[in-house]
């Protein structure tokens, strides 16, 4: 079975954090879809209009043999499966997956390989898939949509490779991906199938300021009591606090641990005392590189 690239739209770099990665299982381990796919599942292995069904293999049969016969996943795997789809009349979106840890000015390629299922000749007038990413926040904003374009009829079943890079602009919210079908007829055609849908990171994230006070007051009095450092969206983190005499009175690898100004359940003097932070981002080969950043900050009662 052949497969080609069908985008210009790519990540240069393949080797990148693989954020996402839906291959749909082998056999009779399938994955829930439930809260992805918009369409009903059908155990039916030729799904009707607006349905959609796991398998690992295609009967030829459907639809007076109108539809490819396809043994086998987009790797080759006899045994993996691949979503079927026989798409909706309306354009809209049919499958969403939301993605954590995305940091803001990185750029990110979604992919997803594809089949038009329908064999030439098999109708007058064929509608064939169109294909869209639409990258959205939790509240609904869209950040980005780009048209991955339409699946083609084939002779024989020919999976193709349909990507899209997107930059995440500076936000806290999650992002969703969402998948659309822009076709929008009724009629012969716009079925498929898919396979291997992925969220790649194609550059490093960019390193952010760490925020941390000047002084603190642990006096329990509410305001300023513990120390603590501000950074977010890293992978990794290390905060180490020394004493005038370079011991280590706290440490930890935790974001939300805060410093209460004491060391072995003892109050420590009042005075300055410097710290070092050592983190690290989710980055294009998996793990950025590591920064670090240094203050001092006074200890007052």
């Amino acid at each position: 079975m052949d497969s080609f690239t069908g985008r210009a739209q790519t990540c240069t770099n393949q080797t990148g954090n693989l954020l996402l990665n839906e291959t749909f299982g082998q056999g009779n381990n399938r994955p829930s879809l439930v809260g992805k796919m918009t369409y009903a599942y059908t155990d039916d292995p030729c799904p009707v209009d607006g349905k959609y069904t796991v398998t690992n293999r295609v009967d030829g049969n459907c639809f007076l043999t109108a539809w490819h016969s396809i043994g086998q996943d987009h790797t080759g795997n006899a045994n993996g499966n691949l979503l079927i789809i026989n798409a909706s009349a309306e354009p809209g979106v049919f499958y969403q997956q939301s993605a954590d840890g995305l940091c803001g000015g990185a750029s990110y390629e979604f992919s997803v390989w594809g089949i038009n299922l329908l064999e030439p000749g098999s109708c007058t007038t064929t509608l064939p898939p169109y294909l869209a990413v639409s990258v959205e926040s939790a509240s609904g904003r869209v950040l980005e949509q780009v048209d991955l374009g339409i699946i083609p009829e084939t002779t024989q079943p020919t999976w193709t490779r349909y990507a899209a890079v997107f930059t995440v602009p500076d936000t806290d919210e999650r992002v969703i991906i969402k998948l659309i079908n822009k076709q929008g007829e009724a009629g012969c055609g716009n079925d498929m199938a898919l396979d291997d849908l992925q969220l790649r990171q194609c550059t490093s994230c960019t390193p952010l300021s760490v925020f941390a006070p000047d002084a603190f007051t642990p006096n329990n009095d509410g305001l300023n009591d513990e120390f603590v450092v501000r950074l977010r969206g890293v992978y990794s983190y290390n905060l180490n606090i020394y004493d005038r005499w370079g011991s280590v009175v706290f440490s930890s690898n935790t974001l939300s641990d805060r410093w209460n100004g004491t060391y072995n359940g003892a109050l420590c003097l009042p005075g300055a005392y410097s710290w070092v932070v050592s983190y690290q981002f989710a980055g294009s080969s998996e793990v950025s590189e590591q920064y670090v950043q240094k203050g001092r900050v006074l200890l007052l009662r």
